[in-house]
Parts: structure tokens; sequence; C-alpha cells
């Protein structure tokens, strides 16, 4: 039993431990702060017991003004843009507040910054893993994994002192778990996805979509299952979902933080940096053309990037065989693909190219490029790879 255990877990630890080996060699030849890594290390010292000038001044201390753009030393050093570009990152705590705790552990400010980006590192990866595994065995399983581990800028992200890919770890959590809670409905499970629905959005606020991936997971479901015994579990899911949504929006709208609206007014603005006054007109008429401009770099991105080409175009293809020709999806699909779906959705509410802010689209792209290379090379055995019954 224990070498069967050894043999089925043996994939996943070797993932780890070559993802854990990518990210340190990477992070030896790079500075993981970037100007957002700055406005948390303010919140962390805040939290220290230090005022707001003297948590500003340390900021300005660890500067290099000679590397900085214009834009960011508008941000920096002109009070008031500081103070705005601030309040932005003040209503993420989670992320300072872990380095303060495992500061109490280390000792050492730069590895209490460093370890829970890391854990959420390997965090995304093993749940990845798991929920390929619901679909694939160990051999496609690690595959798939493995691809989306070579996709560079998911390690080149991770190796800053960021949110994103704590949020993203949470967004991947949260989906492993509403599987687990639609096959097994058990009171603990729903708690936990509470629990981690919450913290996700003191870190990023992009889990206030998991209410669409909850609808549109029972809805496509419904279409294609044609079956209706889990009403009260999906039931369950959204009530708790947009309970935590609508509490995240009031607190919000109390502390007065910034909205979707001065985002995008943010955005239009460079940073704070040009004249922050636009019309409705204005506004719209730029995110028009900025997502113009997303889908033309996705565009030249994989033109450019011709493997990530060929697996993009296996992606779609599999999503047509399984959802339009053959019909014959499962709950894992449909779960990933409307986590997909609904990452993507985010990238275009904030029409911002870059692709920290959608890994759980690419990890959906490997997931159905994988089906479709098993539908073409594999066609005999193509129905048998799925394991969630």
């Amino acid at each position: 039993m224990i070498r069967k255990s050894v043999l089925k877990y043996f994939p996943l630890i070797f993932l780890l431990l070559l993802a854990s080996l990518e990210f340190i060699l990477l992070l030896r030849h790079k500075s993981p702060y970037m100007s957002d890594s700055y406005f948390y290390q303010h919140i962390y010292y805040q939290m220290q017991g230090d005022s707001y000038g003297e948590a500003h001044d340390k900021i300005l201390k660890k500067l290099d003004v000679n590397k900085l753009s214009n834009i960011e030393k508008n941000m920096f050093f002109n009070a008031d843009k500081y103070q705005y570009s601030l309040s932005r990152y003040v209503r993420r705590p989670l992320y300072p507040f872990m380095a303060l705790l495992t500061n109490f552990i280390v000792r050492n400010d730069y590895l209490a910054f460093l370890l829970p980006v890391f854990v959420s590192y390997l965090g995304v990866i093993a749940i990845t893993y798991l929920l390929f595994r619901y679909r694939f065995d160990l051999f496609w399983s690690t595959l798939g994994t493995l691809l989306f581990m070579r996709f560079y800028p998911y390690l080149d992200w991770s190796t800053y002192f960021l949110t994103d890919t704590i949020g993203a770890f949470f967004w991947m959590l949260q989906i492993y778990l509403i599987i687990k809670y639609i096959i097994k409905p058990q009171s603990l499970i729903l708690i936990v996805y509470v629990i981690s629905l919450i913290l996700s959005l003191l870190a990023r606020e992009q889990s206030v979509l998991m209410i669409l991936i909850v609808v549109g997971v029972f809805i496509i479901n419904k279409i294609y299952q044609q079956k209706n015994e889990k009403f009260n579990t999906y039931k369950k899911l959204f009530i708790a979902s947009s309970i935590i949504t609508i509490i995240f929006f009031i607190i919000n709208t109390v502390f007065k933080f910034p909205s979707l609206y001065d985002s995008w007014i943010y955005l239009q603005s460079n940073f704070g940096y040009n004249n922050q006054n636009y019309s409705l007109i204005e506004t719209a008429r730029f995110l028009w053309g900025e997502l113009i401009k997303l889908h033309v770099g996705l565009v030249d991105e994989l033109v450019r990037h011709r493997w990530w080409l060929i697996i993009t175009f296996l992606g779609f293809y599999g999503t047509f065989l399984l959802f339009i020709k053959h019909k014959k999806t499962q709950l894992i699909d449909i779960l990933i693909f409307v986590s997909a779906l609904a990452s993507y959705i985010g990238l275009i509410i904030i029409p911002y190219l870059t692709y920290r802010y959608f890994y759980p689209t690419i990890i959906g792209i490997i997931y159905f490029a994988i089906y479709s290379i098993n539908i073409i090379f594999y066609p005999k055995t193509a129905d048998k790879i799925k394991r969630l019954k």
C-alpha cells in the first residue's frame, strides 16, 4: 500500500520539486520587487506599528530614482498620487498580513514576502494536477500540469512580490472545492469554500466572479446532463457566494475604496500620471480601444510563440469536440470551461494585457488541448480516460 501511494503521488511530488528548482533559479537572477510590491510593503510597515508617514519614508528610501519611469516617480513622490494609489491596495490586506505572520517565524522581511507567494505558486500547480486527475490518467495529468509550468509568464510573474499568484491559488482552490462539494455535498467542504472565498477577496477582487462560475456550471450541466437532483447543492453554493460578494461590495462602498469605474479611469490616466477628468463617452471609447489592442496583442503573442499557438488551437478544438460535436461532457469539463471563461471575462472587464490576470484561462486551454490529443491520436481509448462517474 505504501508503494502504491508513493507511485500515485510521485508525479505530483516530481512536479513540485521541479517547479521549486525553477523558481529558485529564476529568483537568483532578478529582483522580486515591482511598483505594486512597495504598496504592500507600506501596509506591512503600518501593520507593524509605523505611522503612514514613517511607512512612506521607508518606501522612498528603498527606491532608486534613476531606475524609475516618469509614471513611477509621479506615483511615489507625488503625495496625493501616492495616497490614491495606496488606497487601491489597502483593500487587499491579506498578503501583507501573511508576511507579518511569516516574519514572526523567519525574522526576515524578504523571506516573509517571498514564502506566501512561493507556497501559492506550488499550490496552483498541485491543484491543477488534482483537477486534471478527474479526467486524465497519471501521464496526461502530469503532462498537462507540466505544460502549465512551462508557461513562462506564470513562473516569471510568480517570482515578484505580488498578489496575483496568491489570487490564482484561491481561485483554483475554490474550483477544486466546488467540484468536491457537488460530487459529495458535505458541510465541511462548504465551510472551507466560504473561508477560501472570503480570504481570496482580501487578496484579489477577481473571486467575485465565483457567482458566475456556480451559475454557469449549473446551467451548462443542466443542458448537457438533463439532471436536476443537485439543485440544492448549487443553490447553497450560489447563496454562499452571493452573500459574501454582496458584503464585499458593501464594505467597498462604506470605506470608499476605488470602484470598477475608478479602475478604468486609473488605467485611462496612465496610472494617475495624466489628467483624470474624462467623460463617460471618452472612457467608453478608451476601453473599446484597449479591448481591441488586448486581443491584437494576444494574437501577436500566439504568432510569435508557435508552440502555444498549436496548444491554443488544440484547446479550442477540444472544447468544440466536447461541447458541440460529441456532447459527452463531464462535470470537470464544464467546471474547467466556465472557470476559464470567467477568468477571461475578468480580463476584458479591465482590458490590460498581462498574463498574470488569467491563469485559469491558460489552464483551461491546456486541459482541452490534452483532450484533443487523446481524441486525435488515441480515438479508441479516448472515452476511457475519464475517472469521474
